[in-house]
């Protein structure tokens, strides 16, 4: 029986200032493809339910993609589903806090 999924959890603050930095048409970048960096951001364990499994179904009938993927310890990822935090607000370049 499949466990379960690792989903991306990222800061509001840091795709703001993602897309502030490289223009709103790039927004946030991530990190090269199976490096340390990338897997690091995969700190969310989304658990076995019923509405995961149709949301993988409607996912491969809709987006017509993988909808996980696996490391060498075999453990699964997904990239469909993600956490986004408000913990910390933008600050701008002359230290002025932005809220949005």
């Amino acid at each position: 029986m499949q466990q379960g999924y690792r989903i991306i959890s990222i800061e509001a603050a840091d795709i703001y200032r993602h897309g502030q930095e490289n223009g709103v048409s790039v927004g946030y970048n991530m990190p090269e493809s199976k490096s340390d960096a990338y897997f690091r951001l995969f700190k969310i364990y989304l658990d076995n339910s019923l509405d995961l499994i149709e949301l993988e179904k409607a996912y491969k009938r809709i987006c017509r993609k993988k909808f996980s993927f696996q490391d060498k310890s075999g453990n699964e990822y997904t990239l469909a589903v993600i956490n986004l935090k408000f913990n910390y607000t933008y600050k701008s370049e002359n230290g002025k806090p932005i809220k949005k």
